[in-house]
């Protein structure tokens, strides 16, 4: 055996060991390019403590190198299998530029230094003491290609920099059992098997890379990652159970990739500053996630789907426009969620996020939503979902969109711009109704359970929508339109509106866009209404709603219903003021005026119950016919009633039943057509323009003195029958100076009338069964139909006239009572024949005439059974055909000749008797036989 020992020296060339026995020992650095052994039964020992580098190719094909305690640089590549390679104390280190082979042998100290993408790769199985990446050369590359690596002793791993990668296309290996890891900031673990391989918990992770087809399945417990995780080929599955996934660094899912969560107790936890991207084009579920557990930031850089998020008290979400997709496991915010698109930190997105929700909310009391423009999606298939918000949070837009999902709330909701339930059910939650306030458009298109509870519009400008027609209920209980003073928000209906309990306009517009309104409870408008067609119904069962609609702008109903329906007992109260542009109906309940104004331009039908204890009521429409119906089945009386279209309008106001007012009735403009109606009124009457009255009787029914009667209206005015009745109390009347007509007849059954001082027309029949004062003015019989004069006591005119010719005049011939004329009695007919003006009792007595204090103008008439008191009256061109007149003068003149001498009346016979009408009051008293 021949020992050699051999100095160290530099060489561009190779360095062989061709010794086929004894060894060759290196006492000094040997440089060289290749390294080959290729001596059998040779050794060569590189010494103590030396470094030994070789650039070229390593080839073993036989003898023995012993790599004593120094180092051997290798920087080239490795050839053969052959001799055998004793590692001693020393250490062997790759430090290629190039992709490099690892010869799999034993080795005490192994590094790799080689920073080439493919990096340097065990050739082998390979027995490890230890194993140091990097050391050197950073960004270096080792690569166990799927060879298995026996620990021996008590080994270490240095990973200082670069990347350790396990497994191979064909073959997976296991994280080895080191004793000891000391993994640097800025390293990599790569599982790169394209078979199936096990993801070892035990090394503390600084990144962490998954590659290859395999799948990758990490083990039980904490799968810690200190900075980055990525999968950039395969797939990835979490531990299922009670394991987390921990990552402080960036998370990255490249495209075509996979990634399995665990949703069955364990998260995947973001807790540093984490930057989310997932590159595949449909977002991949991470399972149940968190954000946080340390003072940390998440940055979505894409789309993310998980089963469950979790923001942890102190850390934050940040969207930045991107989608996210939540499933299950819902949202959970302690910390904060910022849906901002362009918040710090941000590589955004083109638009703002949407949030897929797909079971519960849960904003806590230390949580903070900052929306943007986000929208909230809450998409669940099933069941009932909690929706908490901590009475703070704030949504942009929400919606709820799978028919089978109910978001239950758990306080008080806001969303700042768009609430759609596009399916499924928004629930207030009951026993609570929690407040719902919503700054943009309403959409219901699914089902809204209000359960008590006060939604408030409160956007700030612009045109917001309520489309309320959900496919189940729709119904709001309270609802509130709010915008604040000095903002321009117009809140439109687009379909019908449903408001159970009350219905508020505080601060804004509210267009009612010609839908239906049902409103269950009291209506207050401080505001604005904008109501050109359709119906506001107040529907009320029960108890005094009230209705406040004296706005700072238009406030106007259309058409307005109360309707309590039969058998409730609803009253309906206003506040203030009411102005209905179209028709105010009273289906059925009590509406009380409570002594406010009323203005009506349509129909107005009371089927039920008005009261009126004050004020007045308007009908000013301005065209058309409208129609009055007051025949409720309760109180039905107004106060005041005025008609009024203004001038140069032409409405007619007609009534379809019996009208009753128990104070003023004023035809301001346009015609009251009373329909041959009844009409009460309790005060005065007033018509400036037309009555229409061709049958019917008004009744002046006062129970006081002072109410006036004008009835010149510039129009028609005639009253048909006009009726004072005081029942008994002291009512009083005057017409003033006007005119006034009468188209039928004029009854004083009850009460003080003072006639008009002008004239005073009456068609037919005057009773005075209480007191009549002529007021100096004329009354005048104008129609050819009989008129009776039928008094309880004498009765005084000032002038009368009864001048048409033909004209039938019965007097009251009552004994004591007497027609009192103190002006000027003007009779005259028109000829001697028919023409004539006839003058008779009502009965058969004689009536009593008292003409002394006035003067006559008679001509042309046939007085019979009449006596003059005081100075006699002279008739010219008259007869007395009948005769039985007392102290008249009847001059034939014209007629001729003297005054014809009555004939007795022959007792008729069964064929010659007629019908006998009996008018007004009649006293029969003993000796008259009526056959």
């Amino acid at each position: 055996m021949t020992t050699n020992n051999i100095a160290g020296f530099t060489t561009t060339g190779s360095v062989s060991l061709t010794k086929t026995s004894g060894t060759a020992t290196f006492t000094g650095a040997v440089n060289g390019g290749a390294l080959t052994i290729n001596g059998s039964g040779g050794t060569l020992n590189l010494g103590s403590g030396l470094t030994h580098t070789f650039t070229g190719t390593w080839t073993r094909t036989d003898g023995i190198l012993n790599g004593g305690s120094s180092t051997l640089n290798l920087s080239g590549g490795l050839s053969g299998t052959g001799g055998t390679f004793t590692c001693g104390t020393g250490t062997v280190n790759y430090n290629s530029a190039s992709a490099q082979t690892i010869a799999g042998v034993t080795y005490n100290i192994l590094k790799v230094n080689n920073a080439h993408a493919s990096g340097a790769s065990l050739e082998g199985a390979t027995t490890l003491t230890t194993l140091t990446i990097g050391d050197i050369t950073g960004s270096s590359v080792f690569v166990d290609n799927g060879q298995t690596i026996t620990l021996s002793g008590t080994t270490t791993l240095n990973l200082t920099s670069g990347t350790y990668k396990l497994g191979s296309v064909g073959t997976a290996t296991s994280w080895s059992a080191w004793n000891n890891t000391n993994i640097s900031a800025g390293t990599t673990i790569e599982y790169a098997s394209g078979v199936a391989q096990d993801v070892s918990t035990t090394p503390a992770y600084q990144n962490l890379t998954i590659s290859g087809a395999g799948t990758k399945t990490a083990a039980s417990g904490t799968l810690a990652v200190a900075v980055n995780f990525s999968v950039t080929a395969g797939t990835f599955v979490m531990a299922s159970g009670a394991n987390n996934m921990t990552i402080a660094g960036n998370f990255s899912l490249s495209n075509t990739t996979s990634f399995t969560g665990n949703t069955s107790g364990g998260f995947l936890i973001f807790n540093g500053t984490t930057y989310y991207t997932d590159s595949n084009t449909t977002a991949l579920d991470v399972g149940d996630v968190k954000i946080g557990n340390s003072p940390g930031d998440t940055f979505l850089s894409s789309d993310m789907s998980a089963n469950s998020l979790t923001i942890a008290l102190g850390d934050n979400y940040y969207t930045c426009g991107w989608e996210v997709d939540i499933g299950n496991g819902g949202i959970t915010i302690n910390g904060t969620f910022d849906a901002t698109r362009l918040a710090g930190g941000c590589s955004s997105d083109a638009d703002q996020s949407t949030i897929n929700d797909a079971n519960a909310f849960n904003l806590s009391g230390t949580g903070v939503l900052t929306p943007d423009q986000s929208t909230f999606i809450f998409d669940d298939n099933s069941g009932t979902n909690n929706l908490t918000t901590a009475g703070t949070g704030s949504f942009y837009n929400m919606q709820i969109s799978n028919a089978s999902n109910t978001m239950l709330l758990k306080d008080a909701l806001d969303v700042n711009n768009d609430l759609t339930i596009s399916a499924g059910t928004l629930d207030a939650e009951t026993g609570n109704g929690w407040q719902i306030n919503v700054g943009g458009n309403w959409d219901n298109d699914g089902a809204f359970q209000a359960r008590g509870g006060l939604v408030v519009f409160d956007g700030q400008s612009g045109t917001k929508t309520i489309d309320a027609d959900g496919t189940g209920t729709e119904a709001f209980y309270d609802l509130t339109f709010d915008d604040s003073p000095g903002a321009a928000a117009t809140f439109q209906l687009s379909t019908l509106l449903d408001v159970d309990n009350n219905l508020t306009i505080t601060n804004g517009a509210f267009d009612t866009n010609g839908q239906t309104i049902t409103v269950g409870g009291n209506y207050d408008n401080d505001d604005t209404m904008t109501m050109t067609s359709g119906t506001l119904t107040m529907n009320a069962q029960s108890g005094t709603k009230t209705i406040d609609a004296d706005g700072t702008g238009t406030e106007a109903f259309y058409n307005l219903t109360f309707d309590d329906t039969p058998g409730a007992a609803a009253t309906f109260q206003l506040t203030t003021g009411l102005d209905v542009d179209g028709n105010l109906t009273i289906t059925g309940g009590t509406f009380d005026t409570n002594g406010q104004n009323i203005a009506v331009g349509g129909n107005y039908d009371n089927d039920d119950t008005m009261t009126m204890t004050s004020g007045t009521a308007t009908f000013n429409a301005q065209s058309g016919t409208k129609t009055i119906d007051a025949d409720g089945t309760g109180t039905e009386a107004f106060f005041n009633l005025t008609f009024d279209d203004t001038p140069g309008a032409a409405a007619t106001f007609q009534l379809a039943t019996a009208l009753d007012v128990d104070n003023n009735l004023t035809i301001t403009a346009g015609t009251f057509d009373t329909n041959s109606q009844n009409i009460a009124v309790g005060g005065n009457y007033d018509n400036d323009d037309t009555l229409t009255m061709v049958a019917g009787t008004m009744t002046m029914n006062s129970t006081t003195g002072g109410k006036t009667i004008d009835a010149d209206g510039t129009g028609t005015d005639a009253v048909y029958d006009l009726v004072f009745d005081d029942g008994g109390n002291a009512g009083a009347w005057s017409f003033g100076a006007d005119a006034a007509t009468i188209s039928h007849d004029f009854t004083i059954t009850g009460g003080a009338v003072t006639a008009p001082s002008s004239t005073l027309t009456i068609a037919e029949d005057f009773t005075n069964n209480d007191s009549f004062v002529h007021n100096s003015g004329t009354v005048v019989f104008n129609t050819t139909a009989a008129s009776y004069l039928l008094y309880s006591a004498t009765t005084t005119f000032n002038a009368l006239t009864m001048s048409i010719p033909t004209k039938q005049m019965y007097f009251e011939d009552t004994n004591g009572v007497v027609t009192d004329i103190n002006g000027l009695w003007t009779v005259q007919g028109s000829d001697c024949t028919t023409n004539r003006v006839f003058l008779d009792g009502n009965g058969s007595n004689e009536w009593e005439v008292n003409a002394t204090d006035g003067s006559t103008d008679i001509d042309y008439a046939d007085v019979e059974d009449s006596t003059a008191n005081g100075t006699a009256v002279t008739a010219e061109n008259s007869t007395a055909d009948v005769g039985g007149n007392t102290n008249w003068v009847i001059n034939g003149g014209a007629c001729g000749g003297p005054t014809p001498t009555p004939t007795p009346t022959p007792t008729p016979t069964p064929a010659d008797l007629h019908q006998v009408n009996i008018r007004g009051n009649t006293d029969i008293k003993g000796g008259v036989t009526i056959k």
